[in-house]
């Protein structure tokens, strides 16, 4: 079956499908309440402005308007709960407008899948782990499985044994609201699922085939997002150094910023990855599976030190950096999403996280590139530090510095 979508129905007929649609996904009814008064504010004001339909700007113009919020921007502690929920509530608008389907959005951990589908989806997912995917690449396939999981329910389908061609075709539809970086990364993992339902007798056609191979392009239009020496300073002067879940993030993000590592391997730290002696930290890769060896500067080991010290809870577990939240009287694995934790931050040194540059944790990487590139280290020890298998994956942090560029274009030139 294919999705109803239409992108001409008036703000109020629109506002309240959605509202129909999250009864039947049986959200809890303060949620709906804040909804409610988020569409009510957006139906007058579109009226007040003799604004017919909604899109995209639509929504922006609203929340700065009456929110004095852009979508994507962070919120502050404090912040009026319906400021925190209105890009979530504008977002539901243009995902059904444009698919007829409400994606869900659920905390890390939390997916839970209706019974209909439970015995696939679980099946599915066991068979990634057989296959030896990392626990943070098993949380974007949950997520993945999630989305489908939201169109499935919400077009009728009543078990995945009942899953057509033409189903998928409309859910690769849904797709095109991802950056183009993600969507190959989307196609594969729905692929597998369809070719594990396939494999197991669940499905009796072979829906894989339907989903088109997207290769993994290098972007090479694209320029990494960094900030500036100076942003750096300020990020890490907003954090309270004082209290025990600001020493944690100190060092965590001193860590990112100063040696490189992704975000996945610095919350990942054991206490066996550090030499104190020889002054050194060593892991293995989650992403490449390579093992790097990188310098403990100064001020990351007396940070790491300083959390050990003074603000580490008592526990058993064998990470450096944990959650400050016990469970059950124990506490364990640092699982809070270091996105959040670093827009928290960002909007404390008042950094804007525009939409024309990324503003995660892997920015930061981006930035030491940056920096190391700016004091002329050659390009085969950035690899080194950064944990690339070759040069050909570093060259495109080249495109950062406009002065290595030139650098680059005059080598060229004199060569010939």
């Amino acid at each position: 079956m294919t999705t109803e979508t239409n992108p001409q129905i008036s703000v109020s007929e629109l506002t309240s499908a959605v509202q129909l649609t999250l009864l039947r996904l049986r959200y809890s009814s303060a949620v709906l309440c804040v909804y409610d008064c988020i569409w009510r504010d957006l139906n007058d004001y579109c009226s007040r402005n003799g604004i017919t339909s909604f899109d995209e700007d639509v929504g922006n113009r609203f929340a700065m308007k009456c929110y004095n919020y852009r979508i994507g921007d962070p919120c502050q502690k404090g912040d009026d709960f319906r400021k925190k929920t209105v890009g979530r509530a504008m977002q539901h608008l243009l995902d059904f407008q444009s698919y007829g389907v409400v994606f869900q959005i659920a905390s890390r951990d939390r997916y839970q899948w209706y019974s209909e589908y439970k015995e696939a989806f679980d099946g599915y997912l066991a068979e990634m782990m057989r296959r030896g995917y990392a626990k943070s690449t098993l949380q974007t396939i949950k997520s993945c499985i999630s989305g489908f999981q939201d169109f499935s329910m919400q077009n009728g389908i009543k078990t995945m044994s009942g899953l057509t061609k033409i189903d998928i075709e409309a859910f690769l539809l849904t797709f095109s609201k991802y950056a183009r970086s993600t969507i190959p990364n989307r196609l594969y993992y729905l692929r597998a699922m369809l070719q594990f339902f396939y494999d197991s007798g669940i499905t009796d056609e072979n829906l894989a085939l339907v989903c088109p191979h997207a290769k993994y392009g290098n972007f090479t239009n694209s320029i990494p997002s960094v900030f500036t020496s100076d942003e750096v300073s300020r990020l890490l002067l907003s954090i309270d150094r004082e209290s025990p879940v600001g020493k944690r993030d100190y060092a965590l993000i001193l860590l990112i910023a100063r040696l490189g590592l992704r975000s996945v391997d610095a919350i990942r730290l054991r206490f066996s990855d550090i030499d104190w002696h020889t002054k050194q930290i060593h892991i293995v890769q989650s992403k490449t599976k390579e093992a790097v060896t990188l310098p403990l500067v100064e001020d990351v080991g007396w940070a790491i030190i300083d959390y050990l010290k003074n603000g580490r809870p008592q526990t058993s577990c064998e990470f450096i950096f944990v959650s400050h939240h016990a469970v059950n009287g124990y506490y364990g694995e640092f699982v809070t999403n270091p996105y959040g934790i670093l827009q928290k931050y960002l909007a404390r040194a008042q950094i804007s996280s525009e939409f024309e540059r990324k503003h995660g944790l892997h920015a930061l990487r981006h930035s030491l590139a940056s920096e190391l590139l700016n004091k002329d280290i050659p390009l085969p020890i950035i690899s080194g530090i950064l944990g690339h298998k070759n040069t050909q994956t570093t060259n495109v942090y080249l495109k950062i510095d406009l002065s290595s560029l030139r650098k680059c274009a005059l080598e060229v030139l004199y060569e010939e």
